[in-house]
């Protein structure tokens, strides 16, 4: 299958720099020093654009095994089920690189990072905007890129990058080439699987935290990144865009990376036995809202089984929540006995939700008020002791109080 430069050659495409535009950067040899095997092209002998391929002992990824890759968990996420049915070379990989960090109908995309597996590599494009003019050009050969494509993998994408670029296919009279591509953007995936243990979801944090990868010095921050290019345009030096394209390279490589770590992560958490324990909370929650309710119970009983796994531990607080969405999944499928289990432990944690669920048992099921009622009164000496925000407090209080008065009804009643 021919690939992006085979057809972009057959369009007019040129080697090297001698067809490059006036005041675009004239130092070959550094950049084929920051990107390894990186050659600059231009289509239609105005869109200048970098080709760069990484073998996959270079880039660690699991894009070169078939049998590992499945897009199964992002196709019940987000309830799209033609996802399943693609395999890695019809994804394709976008970050851009903008004139402003808030969008906007005069927002240019003035770098576009694209990657895909091509021939047992990883090919990375970055078209680059030298010149406003030239946009054009710039977008009809984006859309040639992704004319193969069925995925597009983003990072916030959805709320910021295609946004920009769809404004910009229409302000340039083009039909929009995204309409026909299924959207994977990791941001919301990732802030629901890492919330719970990462302060800051951020690209740059989740490659520290979770790819284990740091940048180079190279890199430069993104809200330095428009005015370096306005600073290109007025002065014609490309010198400082070198940074801004290893910052856009590195975006790209890490939606990679990111994608591939959370295939791994969701595919067998359990039976791969490497998973953080906190992670395996988050995902137990993800199913649980998915209905997938007996996923969630293998999940959540796992990160509880301390017996079965004792170096296997969780936070207090996610110990405690995983006890009651265990409880209240239970008390949903009708099995109260495992319920009440849970429940008791939750009264051992000092959890006033098992106090509450457990009155509510010996009210209802087993005829007990005075059972019900000292639960309850235990459940309201436990709140003026907890640690529950005034209106919290005030909430329940009200809500115990008034199932203590009814209690106390049904016991004078002899009910």
């Amino acid at each position: 299958m021919p690939t992006l430069t085979d057809k972009l050659k057959a369009l007019g495409v040129k080697l090297g720099a001698s067809e490059i535009n006036a005041g675009f950067p004239k130092k070959q040899e550094t950049r084929k020093e920051s990107f390894l095997n990186s050659t600059w092209l231009t289509y239609n002998g105005s869109v200048n654009y970098q080709d760069t391929h990484y073998s996959f002992e270079q880039f660690n990824t699991i894009f070169q095994q078939e049998n590992n890759f499945s897009l199964g968990f992002f196709s019940e996420l987000l309830r799209e089920p033609r996802l399943i049915q693609y395999g890695p070379e019809q994804i394709t990989f976008i970050d851009t690189e903008t004139t402003g960090l808030s969008g906007g109908s005069g927002t240019l995309a003035f770098i576009i990072g694209v990657g895909r597996i091509e021939d047992q590599k990883f090919h990375l494009v970055q078209f680059f905007l030298d010149e406003p003019s030239n946009e054009l050009n710039l977008l009809i050969a984006l859309e040639e890129f992704l004319a193969s494509s069925k995925v597009l993998v983003s990072f916030n994408g959805k709320s910021f990058d295609i946004p920009i670029l769809k404004n910009r296919y229409i302000l340039n009279g083009q039909p929009n080439p995204f309409l026909k591509l299924q959207h994977i953007d990791l941001l919301p995936v990732a802030r629901r699987l890492w919330r719970e243990r990462l302060q800051s979801r951020t690209l740059g944090n989740l490659e520290f935290e979770i790819l284990q990868i740091s940048r180079k010095q190279d890199d430069i921050p993104g809200w330095m990144i428009p005015q370096m290019y306005f600073d290109f345009l007025h002065e014609g030096d490309f010198a400082p865009m070198e940074r801004v394209l290893y910052h856009n390279a590195m975006d790209v490589l890490s939606l990679s990376n990111l994608l591939t770590e959370i295939i791994l992560m969701t595919k067998d958490p359990i039976s791969s036995g490497s998973i953080n324990p906190i992670d395996l909370f988050s995902l137990a929650r993800i199913y649980e809202e998915l209905g997938r309710l007996e996923v969630a119970i293998n999940y959540y009983s796992y990160g509880l089984d301390f017996e079965r796994n004792r170096e296997f531990g969780l936070p207090e607080s996610l110990v405690k929540e995983s006890i009651l969405r265990l409880a209240e999944i239970y008390k949903k499928m009708g099995d109260i006995d495992r319920s009440l289990s849970l429940w008791q432990r939750a009264v051992e944690l000092k959890e006033i939700t098992g106090f509450i669920e457990m009155a509510k048992i010996y009210e209802h099921k087993y005829k007990n008020p005075q059972e019900a009622k000292t639960l309850t009164i235990s459940a309201i000496d436990l709140l003026e002791t907890s640690d529950l925000s005034v209106l919290e407090q005030l909430r329940w209080h009200s809500e115990l109080k008034h199932r203590l008065e009814r209690l106390e009804r049904k016991i004078n009643a002899g009910l």
